[in-house]
């Protein structure tokens, strides 16, 4: 239910009018002026506070009513405006749980938060425990448990042999005789509140003693009383005895059950808007149940409100419990009690009398009393006279500060210099426009036409060379080919013909349709409608009726109806099928039974008796008796001014009257003069007097004639013929001194004062009175101009009233002045050649639009085009104003103002631009519009008579520069095109040329719709700058006068795409970078001061300065510098230079802002004969082209060298650590590779360096020797591979670590001796064999052993590989491996005392140890194994049909022949499809798996809060995928990075030095990392993806994603589509990624457990929540990612499957 009502109070201010004070709350006389004249206005908003009161009242236990109040309170006044909304919302619920132990219950209270409603519940919280008593029979017993528990009532039952100790999920068990007490603790958890209750209970076994006696001896029991167990309230209480010879129990001496003793609690009290609602709930057993109670009646409170003047009496009865009120007894209102307060008059304002209420302030106004009138001194100037203004001479009031202003005549113009083409002329004083332009004359052009195009004749002016185009002429025809159609039973066939010139096509040649296939079916006909057939076509469904069958006939049933005395009777007959009816069979009417009534005579009727039908009312007259005579009364008329007086004698029963006794006339009572003809402002009128008795004409005269002209007076008064007029303005002021006059048809004309305007912000109302009724004149024609000729017109109102401008107007003779709110708008029309158009209808449309309706036979067309000049009323030009303009006929045309306030349609699509360098264009294509302004400039100033052509189809504009303009990059041109309002045009294109058609250049508008031609981004390397030629075979374009022959070796090539090179790619973002110490450098010339003064280029992201330079010094012919979007330079050479090596060009580019080098960009050189060379700028900004026998890695690595015989190389330098390195120095020799690595960076086993080589065409070069040399002295040397890669030291040798473990061709091999892990061995594997030559420190030697273990990249023992270990001392050894992967040498001898292993002599023999094991499934089954035991390893072999799927996991146990657990034993457990997992046992003995451990990744905040919708900034991102990867490597995490801004010593820097050694995290294009802003969802998916891609192949080409707003160029479309096509995540419902949104922290988790197989065991977490980390953010698994957050936050222990994960304890 929602009720809405709105109250006004008051929302007014008395404002006293003599003091100005407001009165509010205070009472008359209050205030110092002593005379308070108060009048009603409205509040100002400014003193308004808003307020907002919402109540809640409860109905029920579900529901309540919101009455919201809110609105605004006047400060002033104190009235209120509000807005009342009353609706039936259900409860806001707060809950508390409380325990209650001792009723074994939990107490839940319901608050609701607004309208304060509780309820209370209970949820029984109650678990029986029972001792048990029996003998003892081969059974375990132990107590029971009977769970009484609601639902909701979480319990948890613990236990244990002593009090306090419970701590077993499950009671214990016994079998042999004894008394058992079983301790118990049951937690009970509802709503997150909890209680514990303590109990013991009692298992008592006796011994079976029916051994001792026979099946059928007698037996007599010996009971022992055991306890005494009391009454419950529903149960009876009683002892307990047991035989002490067999056991048996017994039940005596019971007690009757205490019943229920009920505490009544009172839930909810009884009202009168609802029940009340108790609870019963037994002290001692807990039970309950509740009872409603009945609502109580209303209890009302009466009070008597006495009647005022302004508010009825009435007796209100009020409920004081719920408010609900009813008023009796209404009583009238009082009379008011008025003061009066006389206010005398002023010179302007009349006096008058305020009459106030003394009780209620009731105010009204009256006695008023004339003005005194203004008394005006000598006056002074304020304003002096111009050419076209008058001046102002201000006076002032005497009496007042009233002041009047008069006019002072203005000078007039000085003439200018003579009109021209376009150059009006003007007066020298005040620039106003004298003269418009003279205008052009035009000689002709024709183009010819085509089947697409029309024809065109371009006119040029003579005299200024402006030009459009018109004449258009038709196109020729077309060419077609026919395409035919077969017709079908529902089209018609038909030909489609196709012009082969231009793919126009129209359809013809129709053919008629093929024949229907139709199907009947036959509908019956009834007794109302007739049969038909339906005949429907099989193919096309096509349906028409026929072959109709005749209706069938009714059958009737019948209706008698009886005659009565005035109707007949008949009979109705109904058909019962349709409802159709008829009547028949009528007969006559019956006999009429009559009662009579008398009716007396009179004076002059007979009496007579009326007869009538008591039946029908039908009667008859008869019986009449004499009349009885009149009886008159007298009745006297007195005489009048002509006729005479006499007695009118009347009969009193019948009205009969006749005349008598005469008396003398009393003559004529003269009247006032009355008009009989009006006068008028043509000819005078006439009057008369006649006697006001009778009406008799005594005297006639003639009247003046009226008055045809006025000024107002001070008050804004005047008079003109039958009319006075009121002039004031929008404050209601009077307007003094317009001129006002009057024609013989009552149009008025008004002429309004020097300095008055015709303004929407102050508004001139006309108010036109008829003298003759002092009623308000309607429909009077009135034409207003000001002082500035701004002109209206319009008609009065029904109040008499115009106010101008207003939305309507006539132009009249001049113009037509409009408002639009608070916009004024004068609109002149003129036609082609300037003139004036006439009585134009101007209209406000909607949005700030005008419309102009032309005069019928207005020529309006393409050739008789209309201006439309808009104006303000101080003559200020509005732009951007949307004008219609209705021709005859309705023709229309519409556009938008430029920015001189005009628009001559219909429009053009050419114009010249002025001395401004502005020029106006537009067109409508497809009914939209396209107007816009396009300013013309250099770096001189605007440009002149430049010819703008708009081809909005291609969103262009063309610009021809005028004679002396050309393009120049040392005088660039500036164009900038908008739209008529002024809103930039982007994105279009604008193509800016020579007049004699050389250097036609495009580009497109940026953001403010600017171009600049040529563009900042390419700039000549030298002067001078010579313009290219035009395209002898392009389109003509507008302006071009002739055409000269190109000379190619004046034309750089400046529009042409850049040619892309093979390497170094050129679309990576320079990076700045630290500069690397260089070791050499190759054979680049050094910078010389002749490089020259360089140049500068510029975009909207770099802006650079390119020095460019030979072996002859800077270049000074004229070659091109371009700089790409991308920050990469395009640099073109003069004619006069060629790449060659002889000759190399050298490139330097620095910012330049601060001349700092620009490292690492790409610079593409090209010479004339299209030869292109590529280098990357080094730390120094300098790039040197073409390639030689010698290069300097950048920033990626890369090289470029090229040997004697033009072999070209390209080279990558990189690290398995640092990654590309910088700064080495490349060299090509007789076929081989020189690499010389830069400082720091060394030849390392640790961090391997990687040469690689390709060829010109990328492709791998191998079997190239590669010498890699540091400044360590370090030397190595390897051949390239199939891959072009050489990695040098070689992976075929390594030193072993401090575990003495080293890595070589995929085997590990690990060295050491009886005494510890050997540390720097050199390992080497050759031709399939490994040698270890062991360092100083260790030598071979039989009382320390060396061991040298080798397993593969499985960690599989190899057997039978030849060893050869080697000492300092040149001792060699060599042995194969055994099975286990080892060789231990040297061998000691067999014979000989101390270290043999003779059986003989007190040695003790090895004895092979016993093992149990024991292995249990998930659900706690044992599992039959097959167990093996080899070389002290255990094989345990799973039975046939169990797999290790990852949907089990099974717990072994291993003990040895003492039963002792047995730690550190090697399990191996597999199946029979070769399936296996290997592990250690841990101290216990136990092992699970097949296992894996699931480390936490993530953590909350140290509030205890996770925020899973809060967002992850990038360096927390980072800190979970280093953690992961730590945990899948086995490493530390530590790392450096060269981001800027990651502070070494921040928490997150080896998080982020760590991922990005891995390149999973790559920074911003400007060398930072931002570590605090928030992750977005495309760089979580990425990194992500490159995470996954550490540990798993991946292959993102393959993938597609359909959302709407990641295109294939997205940076992380592939990682975005691998990522939704594994399942990682999806996108939203509208279609959309959101790549660029924050990613949540919930989504984060998600996407990561995804990527990482991580699946949460739910029930493993409901059941053991307690002892997890959780959030409190997080309760009740209410967020969506409740266990997804979970599985990330708890290192735990899983069993996994493709499709789930177990956790294990």
């Amino acid at each position: 239910m929602e009720i809405i009502s709105k109250t006004y109070l008051s929302l007014s201010k008395s404002v006293c009018q003599n003091c100005g004070t407001i009165n509010s709350v205070d009472g008359i006389n209050a205030y110092s002026c002593g005379k308070d004249v108060y009048s009603l206005n409205p509040c100002d908003s400014n003193f308004f506070l808003d307020f907002d009161n919402t109540t809640y009242t409860a109905i029920d236990s579900r529901t309540h009513t919101a009455t919201l109040k809110a609105g605004q309170y006047c400060q002033f006044c104190k009235g209120t405006y509000t807005q009342a909304k009353e609706e039936t919302e259900n409860h806001s619920f707060h809950e508390t749980v409380d325990g209650e132990l001792g009723n074994q219950r939990f107490h839940v209270t319901a608050d609701c938060e607004d309208c304060g409603y509780k309820k209370n519940e209970y949820a029984a919280a109650k678990a029986v425990i029972q001792s048990y008593y029996g003998k003892v029979d081969g059974q375990a017993h132990t107590i029971t448990v009977k769970e009484l528990t609601d639902n909701g009532v979480h319990t948890s039952i613990h236990y244990g042999t002593e009090a306090g100790k419970c701590n077993k999920s499950s009671a214990p068990n016994y079998t042999e005789e004894g008394y058992y007490p079983v301790y118990y603790e049951i937690d009970y958890t509802y709503g997150g509140e909890s209680m514990t209750e303590n109990g013991v209970s009692y298992v008592w076994l006796l011994a079976d003693s029916t051994s001792d006696t026979t099946t059928n001896s007698v037996h007599t029991h010996d009971y022992r009383f055991l306890e005494t167990i009391r009454p419950t309230c529903t149960e009876l209480g009683y002892d307990r005895f047991q035989c002490a010879t067999c056991g048996a129990l017994q039940k005596t001496n019971y007690t009757p059950a205490s019943g229920h003793d009920y505490n009544t609690v009172v839930i909810r009290d009884a009202s009168c808007q609802q029940g009340g609602l108790e609870l019963h709930a037994c002290k001692s057993c807990g039970s309950y149940y509740t009872e409603n109670t009945s609502m109580t009646d209303h209890r009302y409170q009466t009070n008597k409100i006495a009647s005022t003047c302004t508010v009825n009496g009435y007796t209100e009865h009020i409920c004081i419990d719920c408010g609900y009120k009813y008023i009796t007894d209404l009583t009238p209102l009082a009379k008011h009690d008025y003061k009066e307060n006389v206010t005398t008059p002023t010179c302007k304002t009349k006096g008058f009398t305020t009459y106030t209420c003394k009780n209620c302030d009731d105010t009204y106004v009256s006695d008023y009393t004339e003005p005194r009138g203004h008394k005006w001194d000598s006056g002074h100037i304020v304003t002096n006279s111009t050419c076209e203004s008058e001046g102002v001479m201000e006076y002032d009031c005497k009496h007042c500060d009233e002041k009047m202003i008069k006019a002072i005549s203005a000078t007039g113009h000085t003439l200018g210099e003579a009109a021209t083409c376009t150059t009006p002329q003007i007066c020298t004083v005040c620039n106003a426009i004298l003269e418009l332009p003279t205008g052009h004359s035009y000689t002709e052009t024709v183009t010819a036409p085509t089947c697409t195009t029309m024809g065109y004749t371009t006119y040029t002016c003579e005299n200024c060379d402006n030009s459009y185009i018109g004449d258009y002429t038709d196109k020729i025809a077309h060419k077609y080919s026919a395409d035919i159609t077969a017709p079908t039973c529902t089209a018609m066939g038909y030909t489609t013909y196709t012009c082969t010139d231009c793919d126009d096509s129209y359809v013809s040649d129709y053919t008629d349709k093929t024949t229907h296939k139709y199907v009947t079916a036959v509908t019956p006909p009834t007794c109302t409608e007739m049969g038909y057939t339906t005949y429907t076509c099989a193919d096309c469904g096509d349906s028409y009726v026929s072959d109709y069958t005749e209706v069938l006939p009714h059958n009737y049933n019948k209706q008698t109806i009886e005659p009565t005395c005035t109707e007949q009777g008949y009979t109705i007959y109904t058909c019962p099928d349709c409802g159709k009816e008829y009547i028949g069979d009528e007969q006559e009417p019956i006999e009429h039974e009559y009662k009579s009534d008398v009716t007396a005579p009179t004076c002059t009727e007979m009496g007579y008796t009326t007869y009538t039908c008591t039946d029908c009312g039908k009667s008859y007259v008869a019986d009449y008796t004499d009349a009885k005579g009149h009886s008159y009364d007298e009745k006297v008329t007195a005489p009048t001014c002509t006729d005479l007086g006499y007695t009118t004698y009347t009969c009193a029963d019948c009205s009969e009257a006749h005349r008598s006794d005469y008396i003398e006339a009393t003559g004529h009572k003269l009247s006032d003069w009355i008009i009989d003809t009006p006068a008028t402002i043509e000819h005078a009128g006439e009057k008369h007097i006649e006697c006001v008795t009778c009406g008799t004409v005594i005297s006639t005269a003639a009247i003046p004639k009226l008055p045809d002209n006025d000024n107002s007076d001070e008050d804004g008064n005047s008079k003109v013929g039958d009319y006075s007029i009121l002039i004031t303005d929008k404050d209601g002021k009077p307007v003094f001194d317009s001129e006002i006059s009057i024609d013989r048809n009552d149009n008025i004309t008004i002429k309004l004062p020097d300095g008055r305007l015709l303004s929407a912000e102050d508004i001139t109302t006309i108010t036109v009175t008829d003298s003759r009724t002092q009623q308000p004149a309607t429909d009077i024609n009135i034409f207003i101009a000001d002082y500035a000729n701004n002109a209206a017109t319009g008609k009065t109102d029904a109040n008499g009233q115009l106010a101008v401008p207003n939305t309507n107007s006539s132009t009249g003779n001049t113009n037509g002045t409009v408002a639009d709110n608070d916009k004024t708008y004068v609109v002149i029309a003129t036609d082609k050649n300037g003139e004036l158009i006439p009585n134009c209808n101007v209209v406000v449309g909607d949005n700030y639009s005008i419309d102009v309706k032309l005069p019928t036979d207005t020529a309006f067309n393409k050739d008789n085009r209309v201006t439309i000049t808009v104006v303000t009323e101080k003559g200020e030009a509005v732009r951007g104003l949307r004008v219609q303009v209705i021709g005859d006929t309705d023709h229309i045309e519409n556009g938008y103002t430029n920015i001189k306030g005009q628009i001559t349609l219909p429009m053009s699509n050419t114009d010249i631009t002025d001395n401004n360098g502005n020029a106006d264009v537009g067109e409508i294509k497809d009914d939209k519009i396209y107007d816009y302004t396009v300013v013309v400039s250099d770096e001189q100033g605007f440009v002149e008579n430049a010819l703008i052509t708009l081809v909005a189809e291609d969103n262009s504009v063309l610009v021809c520069l005028p004679d002396g303009k050309v393009i120049d990059y040392y005088n660039r041109t500036t164009v900038k095109v908008t739209k008529a309002d002024g809103t930039p045009v982007e994105d279009w294109k604008v193509t800016v040329y020579n007049k004699d058609g050389n250097a036609i250049r495009t580009e497109v508008t940026d953001e403010d719709g600017i171009v600049i031609v040529p563009p900042l981004s390419e700039a000549p390397i030298s002067k001078p700058t010579p313009t290219p030629d035009p395209d002898a075979e392009a389109t003509p374009l507008p302006g071009i006068e002739t055409t000269p022959t190109p000379d190619p070796s004046e034309q750089p090539s400046e529009t042409e795409k850049p040619t892309e090179t093979e390497t170094p790619s050129g679309t990576e973002t320079p990076v700045p970078s630290e500069k690397p110490t260089e070791t050499e450098k190759p054979s680049e010339p050094t910078p010389t001061p002749d490089m020259g003064s360089g140049t500068v280029v510029q975009n909207k992201n770099y802006k650079y300065r390119v020095f460019v330079w030979d072996n002859d010094g800077a270049i000074t012919e004229f070659g091109l510098v371009k700089l790409l979007e991308n920050g990469n330079l395009e640099i073109e050479l003069p004619i006069s230079k060629t790449l060659t090596p002889e000759n190399r060009i050298n490139v330097k580019v620095v910012n330049d802002n601060d001349e700092t080098p620009v490292k690492g960009i790409t610079v593409n050189v090209t010479d004339a004969a299209d030869n292109t060379a590529s280098d990357i700028t080094n730390s120094e900004g300098i790039a040197v082209v073409p390639v030689s026998d010698t290069d300097i890695t950048a920033l990626n690595g890369n090289a470029q060298v090229k040997d004697k015989d033009g072999n070209l190389y390209n080279v990558n330098v990189a690290t398995d650590v640092k990654g590309n390195i910088e700064g080495a120095v490349v060299k090509v020799a007789d076929g081989k590779i020189t690499v010389i690595l830069p400082d720091g960076t060394v030849i390392d086993y640790a961090d391997r360096t990687t040469v690689t080589v390709t060829d010109k065409d990328n492709q791998p070069v191998s079997a190239m020797p590669v010498n890699v040399k540091d400044n360590k002295g370090g030397n190595k040397t390897a051949n390239t591979d199939e891959n072009g890669k050489a990695i040098v030291p070689p992976l075929s040798e390594n030193y072993t670590d401090a575990d003495g473990k080293a890595v070589v061709d995929g085997y590990t091999v690990i060295v050491e001796d009886t005494k510890a892990k050997i540390e720097k061995a050199f390992i080497e594997i050759k031709d399939g064999k490994i040698s270890v030559k062991l360092p100083d420190s260790s030598e071979l030697t039989t009382s320390n052993q060396t061991t040298v273990t080798v397993s593969d990249k499985d960690a599989q023992p190899v057997k039978d590989m030849s060893v050869t270990v080697i000492d300092k001392n040149a001792k060699t050894a060599t042995q194969a491996t055994n099975a286990n992967g080892k060789i231990t040498v040297p061998v000691k001898s067999s014979t000989g005392g101390g270290g043999g292993s003779s059986t003989g002599g007190g040695g003790s023999g090895y004895v092979k140890p016993s093992y149990t094991v024991k292995v249990i499934d998930k659900d706690g089954k044992t599992v039959n194994v097959n167990k093996t035991v080899k070389d002290d390893k255990i094989t345990l072999t799973l039975p046939n049909g169990t797999v290790l799927d990852g949907k089990n996991y099974y717990t072994i146990t291993i003990t040895d022949n003492n039963g002792k657990a047995v730690a550190d034993k090697n399990i191996t457990l597999k199946d029979n499809k070769d399936n296996s997992v290997n592990g250690t046992t841990d101290k216990s003995g136990q092992l699970v798996m097949p296992l894996s451990e699931h480390k936490a990744y993530i953590v909350g905040y140290p509030d205890g809060k996770f925020m899973p919708d809060g967002d992850m900034s990038r360096a927390e991102a980072a800190a979970i995928f280093a953690r992961l990867i730590a945990e899948e490597k086995g490493e530390t995490i530590s790392g450096k990075s060269s981001f800027k801004d990651v502070d070494k010593n921040g928490w997150y820097a080896d998080y982020i030095g760590y991922l990005a050694k891995y390149k999973v995290i790559e920074g911003y294009n400007d060398g930072t990392f931002k570590p605090d802003a928030p992750v977005t969802r495309a760089e979580f998916v990425a990194m992500s993806v490159r995470y996954y891609s550490l540990f798993n192949e991946v292959k993102k080409g393959g993938y597609t994603v359909k959302y709407t707003d990641v295109s294939k160029k997205y940076w992380a479309y592939d990682d975005i589509a691998y990522a939704k096509n594994i399942g990682w995540l999806n996108g939203y419902a509208d279609g959309t990624f959101k790549g660029d949104n924050n990613i949540t922290r919930a989504e984060v988790v998600t996407v990561t457990n995804h990527a990482t197989s991580r699946t949460a065991d739910k029930d493993y977490i409901n059941k053991n929540v307690s002892t997890l980390n959780k959030f409190t953010d997080l309760k009740n698994n209410a967020h969506w990612a409740y266990y997804e957050i979970m599985e990330a936050a708890n290192t735990h222990k899983a069993a996994s499957s493709d499709k789930a994960e177990t956790w294990v304890k």
